[in-house]
This record gives C-alpha cells, structure tokens and sequence, in this order.
C-alpha cells in the first residue's frame, strides 16, 4: 500500500540505470554488498509500495533459494535500515516498502514520463525530441549494471533497456524531423550495427543515409538485416520495413524532409528485450545448481546446427512456461526439444521427463501414458490428478512428445498441469499448435542445403561416417551429397536416412534415384519410432488422418512446382470460375497448421509452399492418372494467367510482373506440354508470356523455350495469332541478346501470321519492329517505310505511340534532330495518356541518346534517371540495363567518366546474367557510348570502376544512375 513520504525521504534519490547508487542530501551513502544492493534496488524498483518478502527472495536466488534466505534477506534489511534510515525502510504486511518519491529514483523517473513523451510524439516530435533526450541524460551506463545476474535485475535492466531504446528512436526522429540528419548519422551507424534487428533503428539510419546522398549505403542496410535474420532466426524483415526499403528504392520525396517513420513506426519491429514485465516485477526464478533423476534419451549422434533456434527455445522457456515446436514429419522436431530440455537441467530439482506419444492411439490413455513417464502410474483417481499432486512443488520440465494425433487431449492435460503446478514447464513436439492460452509456438524449418558447409551437408556427412568414417566426399561425390540434400528439402530425418544407405549407394547414385526417393529412403533403422523409420511413414503420420477434402486440396497445392498464394490456388481447382476463397484459405490454414504446407512471407505478399518431399508423395498416392488430371487442371490455371500478362502490355496494372512470382509454375507447366506432346498450348503460354520475358530479362529462359515449340509448330494446325505473338516474342528475344539477324527473320515470320489472322494491330506492330531493325542495319529509307505502312491500318491510339517512337529513331539516323526529338515527345505524350509505361520509357530512352549526341548531357541525364526511375517502378530489367549502359556515356559526358566505368561493369555482370548484351542489341551506339568512357580514362582505373561496378546490385546501379542523372555537371573526373 502507500503512504505519506515523510519529511526526511525528499532528499534521497536512487541511480538505478547504471551502477545502483544512492545519495541523502546529496551524499552518497553505502550500500553494502552485491546482494544488500540488490535488495534496496529490488524495493527501489516499487518505491512506495509493499513488496512481499517471498518476492524479494525470489527476485534475489530465484526459485530455488538457500533455506537461510529468509534470515539472510532481514540481516541485509537491518544493515540497510542502518544506511538509508530506519523511516525509509520500514515492514508492513510481510513485507518491506521503501518510503521514497517514485519520482526520486531515475528508472522509475522515466517510466512515469513516458506516457507524455508518447503522446507529444503524435502531436509535437520536435516536443518529444527534448523530452526523450533529457530522460536519455539519467543513464549513467547499462542499467544495475553491478547487478546483472540477479534474476529481479536481468528482467527490470530488459525492460528498462526497452524504454532507452524507445527514447533514442524518438530522439533521433525528432532530429530528422527537423533536418539534422547529420547530427544523428553517426550514432544511427553505431546502434544499428550493435542491435541490427531493430528495425526502427535500421529504417532511420536508412534514411539518414539517404538524406546524406548515401542511397547504396542504404540499400546495403537493409541488406545487411536481411542476411541476419535469415541466418540467426530463419525469420525476414517486417512488412513495414519492406516497405522502407522500397521507398528507399524510389527515392520516395516523403523521406526527404519530415518525420521518416510517421507512416511506419507502429510497423516495425523493436529490438527484443527479454520477457514483458509489470512495472516495478522483481522478476523470475533464477537457475538452480542441482537437479535429480531424469528419463531423456542418452544421445547416440551429434546435435546438427539449429543453433540460434536451440537459443531461442532456451529464451521462450525462460519467459514462459509452454512452448511447442511444431514443423512437418522428419524436420527434427523431437531432437530439437530434447536438447532444449536438456538445458533446461540446470533449472529443475528433478527432470526433464519425456512423454512419447507416438504409439498412443486412444486419446484416453494421454494421461495414464504421461503419469506412467513420470513414475506415477496411473491409479484409479484421475491421472491429472494424481500429476497435480505429484508436481505441485516442483520444478521440472515435461517433454510431450508427438501431439498431433491426440492433440485435443494433451491440450487439455497440458492446461491442467500447468493450472496446477507453477514450478512446470511443459515442451511439446506436434505438426500444429495445442491450442492452449500462453502457449509460444516456435516453427522449425528443413535446414540449409545449398553451400558445402551448410548444416544439411554437414548432417549427411556425419551420419554417412557411421557407415564410411572415412567418408570425405570432393568433386564429384561432393556435388552429389549437395543434390541428394537439395532434393531431400534439407529435411533432417530425409537426409539421416539417406546417409545411413551408403552402404548401398554411393552418393552419386542417390542423386540419379531421386525420382524415386522413398524407395532409396526405406532402409529399416535398428531404433526410433515406426513413423520415422520411414521417410514415407513420417509423412503418412501427418496425410493419413487428413479429411478427404483436405487431402484434395494438398494434392491440387503439390501440382504448383514454385509455390502458390490462396487465389492462385482457388482459382485452379475452380477453373477460373467462382473461385471459393474463403474455404480455400481455411483449408490451407489447417495444412499449415499440420506443417504439411509451408508459409513464406516475400516481398509481393504472403505464398504457400508444398516441400518437394510431400509433393512427391502426394504424387504417388494419387497415382499416374490422378497426377495427369492435376497436371491439366495446373496447365489450365497457367494458361488463364499467361493470356492476363499478355492483355497487360500497356502495363497499367502491370500484372506481368506475375511472371517473376510465377516462374517455376510457367517452367513447370512447358515441361509437362513438353513430354506430353502439347505444342498448341505451350506455344500459346510461350506467346503471352513472351513480353514479360522480355521486359524482365527472362531472355534466356524464353528464347530456350521458343526455340523448343515454334520448329515443331510449322507441323500443327494452329491458331495465326498465336504464332504471330509467339513469334514476336522470339524476335524480341533475339533481339535483346544482340542477334539482329534472328531478330529481322523472327519479325517476318510474325508478319506472315498476322496476314493470315487478318489482325490490323499484330500487322501494324510487325511492321513497326521490322522498321526498327532496319534502321539499326542503316536501311533509313527502308525503315521509313515500313513505318508509313504500319500507318495505313485502323489502330488504337497506343499503336501510334509505338509507331512515332520508331518514326523517331528513323528521323535520328537520318540526321533530321529536330524531328526525332518532336517524334519522341509526341510518342511519350500518347504513351502517357495511354499508361503504356514501355513505350513513355523506351521513347524516353531514344530521346537521350539524341540528345547525347547533340551534346546536351544535363538534359540527357535528366530524362533518362526520369526513365530510370519508371523502370524500376515497373520492374522492367531489360530495358533498364539498356538505359544505364546510356547513362555510362551521359557520366562522361558531365565530367564524370570513372562513374560511367562503374555502370559499364554492373551492366556486363548484369546482362551476362540475363543473357541481354546492350552493346550488340545497340549496334550504332553501344561501341560509341562504351568508347566514350573508356577513352578518357586510365586503363587501370577503368578496370577498377569496372571491377566496382560487377559487384553492384541492380538497385544499387541504379541509385547511381539516378543520382548522375540528377547531379549537377563536373569539370574534373574522379580516377
């Protein structure tokens, strides 16, 4: 309870955000030993209030104190009576109060002003700025830091460092706010290098990086957080701070000036601070030093990997009381939770103790099961009743191994024993979740198995030497072992089986096998469970007991080779008509829930993902005809979404892009037309998808594709406009890959198809792209034209647009300036009013080089980072490797030729990549505009900026074009 202060406790105060200190009258006073200060901090820390004596106790040697504690605690309070005054600490209610000023003591200062400094956020950041720095000036170093260790003192420094964090957040908001970008970057760079998962800090330094002119700087940031997260807890930035980075990306004019996190702040995620606690907790039990019997498994092989997720285990069953690792069949669940119980040891006065489930098939012999793994037995009261009892005074962990089957059950028991007994921890092992309040669900994914040192690598290996050990697999055998564990998912269970056969095969045979893995996988194991001796029966534990429409709705996700969202899928099984979104959804939840299908959180939203494992196993168990109907009810899904990207040419939703997400399902869906013999439809899917290829950069995967179906098209009676548009897109291919010769014969072949469709605009369009060639081949009057002709047809207006961007290109290369730049400015102003962003960019494009060649760089550059700036908006890799390529020649231009080498190196790392060669595709200018940068500097220095350039990322090439573009001119370059 409260009471009065008296006179004599307005001069005392308490430091407790560094060293714990006190000082009466401004005098320091002594405190004493470790302990003594902890008890005063623990009361300082509920200055006011009655804090139990039981709490303290707890708060100062955990849950398992020495039997003296409590004398011990009164001798420490009579010494400390003796030094802060007999009125300041007095007893009351089985317990001790510190009479004091909450206001006194600086943490609890803090806390009490937070609730302002939150609000003035919303209304005055410039406000809350000074408020945060003048609560910032009471840290005198890490909070209790002479205190660390106490259990009390690690959960108040968590949450107090929480509060620091939050305040230098809104502190270095306010400096942004108010333009000092530069006063606060450096220690942005320092906090977030030191806590790289918050967010908030990493999306401010990102922005103060931009303001500085940093833009790859920050762009690496991101990066940077990525990486991390990935590699400590299989986790990827937030969607707030993927949507920072992507106005990063596009210099968004809103991070310039302002407050950068007024938009995102409640979307970010803060860095972690332990377990939440009341204000003022004296915190949890702190580890015992003994512990008694225990019937954990003796480990037979090494743990592998999951180190940062074995961490994180240890941390949830610190902060709370039930954690269940859920996660398909053969990920490694259950060793996971037996070594995260044997860390536990150090904490129990007994235990941990492992409940196996596996064989219990009966719901109602959960509890006899689990009270018979404790050595209770099961008598004839209840057993949850008699564990209650047993349990209610100790401190032990429960393993409850394999829940899903039984899973209501266990719940239930579960939220029994834990009602019951406080000193119980209970982890569990399950394909989903129990379902009981406080549970923590930590999900455990395959392992890494691409690198040679990656953790399911290095697993097949340890595991093939029980067999060979002298198992050291090089070349060869190496790149098998990479295969075998790429192709087994990374699945741990997958992976140990597959070793265990190297007294069969060699590794090099396991990868020819793969097709038929879950023969190669059914070698017997001499122990475990019956539904892991099998690879085939650890996933029937989970398809097995799966209602038939859910098995439906598994066998339709397996059909999808690179994953699928909940309108891609319904839409399939609905054959595009009333697809049922809803039931869709909720069937995919329960599959996830039963780790069957996997959830990835990518930058275009939520996808779904069926491991190539199960997919194979739905596959035999639907058989060879219930796989070929899945097969054609995918194609079907394929095509619908292919003739979607062809209708977006105009790209004013650009659902084109579809194609990057869609990929793996496109190449799916031509392998299967491929060995079935189905040239119709693979060319038309090859026709539609054709301009995102293009646009892309897919130009090796399309050209391989249309140079597989077109030869065999010349002997199918098939629709012209498919051939026209299939043809097209081939010539689009070549002649992005420099091969102009392919590119004219492609082009004509299209017009012969468009003849005989009768289709005025695929005529038009044919003729316009014949045009462009031959005037990239110098025919001029030929070109010219072809583009007369191309008039002559009743098109829409964004056929005109097309036609002026030629005409353009075709009045440049007759040397008519002038006319080329009102063709081009006449073809982007259609092409505006249309949104056909292609053409307003690749126009745009031609303007640039016109006027690079008159020598008008500034505005060159202007008009291409304008450009540049689309196509990054728009995705369109090809053409945006074209314009850097120009951007190189417009750097040297402005005086600032070792950056124009620079671009020159991202765009032949990039092209390479793509199979897109600029300089051939560009015949007339790409040599000159190349020549222009590299003939006035250095051999060595353009080796070196061509060396920097190879290493940049396609953001970060164009950050640099971008801000070339928009610079002002220099007379000396850098070399």
């Amino acid at each position: 309870m409260d009471s009065p202060l008296t006179t004599s406790s307005a001069d005392a105060r308490i430091v407790l955000l560094g060293p714990v200190s006190m000082t009466i009258a401004e005098q320091k006073v002594g405190l004493g030993s470790r302990l003594q200060r902890g008890l005063l901090a623990a009361l300082a820390a509920r200055a006011g209030e009655v804090v139990p004596m039981a709490l303290i106790v707890e708060g100062l040697w955990g849950d398992q104190p020495p039997p003296t504690a409590g004398a011990t605690l009164r001798a420490y309070v009579s010494r400390a009576r003796a030094a802060v005054g007999r009125d300041r600490l007095v007893s009351e209610d089985g317990g001790f109060r510190l009479d004091l000023d909450p206001g006194h003591v600086d943490a609890l200062a803090v806390e009490g002003a937070m609730p302002e400094i939150r609000s003035l956020a919303d209304t005055d950041l410039t406000a809350a700025g000074v408020a945060a720095r003048q609560q910032l000036a009471r840290w005198r170093g890490d909070a209790l830091a002479d205190l660390r260790g106490l259990p009390f003192a690690d959960t108040a420094a968590a949450r107090w460092h929480q509060l620091r964090a939050e305040l230098r957040v809104t502190a270095w908001r306010a400096s942004l706010a108010d333009g000092n970008h530069a006063a606060v970057l450096d220690d942005l760079r320092r906090s977030a290098e030191a806590h790289l998962e918050d967010e908030r800090v990493i999306a401010l330094h990102m922005v103060a990086l931009l303001r500085d002119g940093q833009h790859a700087a920050a762009l690496r940031t991101f990066d940077d957080l990525r990486v991390r997260l990935a590699e400590t807890l299989g986790a990827d930035p937030s969607n707030g701070l993927r949507r920072m980075h992507h106005r990063v990306l596009e210099h968004d004019p809103g991070l310039l000036r302002g407050d950068p996190l007024a938009a995102e702040a409640d979307r970010l995620t803060p860095v972690p601070a332990g377990a939440p606690a009341a204000a003022g907790a004296v915190g949890p039990a702190a580890p015992s030093t003994a512990w008694g019997s225990s019937n954990l498994p003796t480990p037979l092989t090494s743990f592998i990997g999951r180190t940062a997720q074995l961490e994180m285990a240890e941390r949830l069953l610190h902060t709370g009381r039930l954690l269940t690792i859920t996660g398909m069949g053969g990920v490694g669940k259950t060793r996971m939770a037996l070594e995260a119980a044997r860390r536990q040891r150090p904490r129990s006065t007994d235990g941990p103790w492992l409940v196996e489930l596996a064989g219990v098939a009966d719901p109602a012999d959960v509890g006899c099961a689990t009270a018979q793994a404790l050595g209770i037995g099961c008598p004839g009261e209840e057993p949850l009743a008699a564990m209650s009892a047993a349990l209610t005074d100790r401190h032990t962990t429960l393993v409850v191994d394999n829940c899903e089957h039984v899973l209501d059950a266990v719940a239930d028991m579960v939220a029994g024993l834990l009602a019951a007994c406080p000193g119980l921890r209970v982890l569990a092992t399950s394909r989903e979740p129990l379902g009981v309040p406080g549970e923590q669900v930590m999900l455990l994914r395959p392992l890494p198995a691409t690198a040679p040192d990656d953790p399911a690598i290095t697993l097949f290996i340890e595991r093939a030497r029980l067999v060979d050990p002298d198992f050291a697999p090089t070349g060869a055998t190496a790149e098998a072992v990479s295969r075998v564990c790429t192709a087994l998912d990374g699945l741990p269970l997958a992976v140990e089986l597959a070793a265990a056969r190297l007294s069969v095969w060699a590794p090099e045979q396991m990868a020819d096998m793969l097709d038929n893995r879950f023969a190669m996988l059914e070698g017997r194991r001499a122990s475990g469970a019956p539904h892991h001796r099998t690879m085939a029966s650890a996933i029937g534990w989970s398809y097995d007991p799966l209602p038939e429409g859910e098995k439906a709705l598994l066998h339709a996700a397996s059909s999808f080779a690179g994953g699928f969202t909940v309108a891609t899928l319904a839409d399939a099984m609905s054959g595009g008509v009333d697809p049922d979104l809803g039931a869709t959804a909720a069937g995919i939840g329960r599959l996830v829930d039963k780790s069957l299908v996997a959830v990835h959180d990518g930058p275009e939203g939520r996808r779904y993902v069926v491991l190539e494992t199960i997919r194979e196993y739905c596959r035999e168990r639907v058989g060879p005809e219930g796989w070929a109907a899945l097969a054609d009810q995918h194609l079907a899904w394929a095509l619908r979404v292919g003739e979607r990207i062809a209708g977006a040419y105009l790209g004013k939703d650009r659902p084109w892009t579809v194609a990057v997400e869609e990929r793996d399902n496109f190449r799916a869906a031509l392998v299967r037309c491929q060995a079935s013999g189905n040239v119709a439809a693979a060319v038309h899917l090859c026709g539609d998808l054709s301009w995102s290829w293009f646009r892309l950069g897919q130009v090796t995967d399309g050209n391989r594709w249309l140079d597989g179906f077109l030869p065999e098209a010349d002997d199918a009676d098939l629709p012209p406009e498919d051939l026209a548009q299939a043809w097209m897109g081939r010539s689009l291919g070549a002649y992005l890959a420099g091969d102009l010769p392919t590119a004219t014969r492609a082009v004509g072949r299209a017009a012969a198809a468009a003849e005989r469709a009768d289709d005025e605009v695929l005529m038009a369009l044919t003729s316009v792209y014949l045009a462009y060639y031959e005037g990239a081949f110098g025919n001029v009057e030929v070109a010219d034209g072809l583009v007369e002709r191309a008039e002559r047809h009743d098109l829409p207006g964004w056929v005109h647009a097309e036609i002026d961007m030629v005409r353009g290109q075709v009045r440049r290369a007759q040397g008519r300036t002038a006319d080329a730049l009102s063709n081009l400015a006449r073809a982007r102003e259609i092409a505006a009013e249309w949104q056909h962003s292609y053409v307003w960019a690749s126009a745009g494009w031609i303007q640039a080089k016109v006027l690079v060649e008159a020598r008008r760089h500034a505005e060159a550059g202007e008009v291409l980072a304008g450009v540049l700036r689309q196509l990054a908006i728009d995705g369109d890799r090809s053409s945006t490797v074209a314009g850097l390529h120009t951007m190189a020649a417009i750097a040297a231009g402005r005086g600032r030729p070792y950056e124009g080498a620079v671009l020159l190196g991202a765009v032949d790392r990039l092209g390479q990549r793509m199979g897109f060669h600029p300089a051939r595709m560009d015949p007339i200018d790409g040599p000159v505009h190349r020549a222009t940068v590299e003939s006035v500097l250095p051999r060595d220095a353009v080796e070196r900026a061509v060396g920097e350039g190879a290493a940049m990322t396609l953001r970060e090439a164009i950050a640099l074009a971008v801000s070339i573009g928009n610079s002002p001119s220099r007379t000396v370059s850098r070399a």
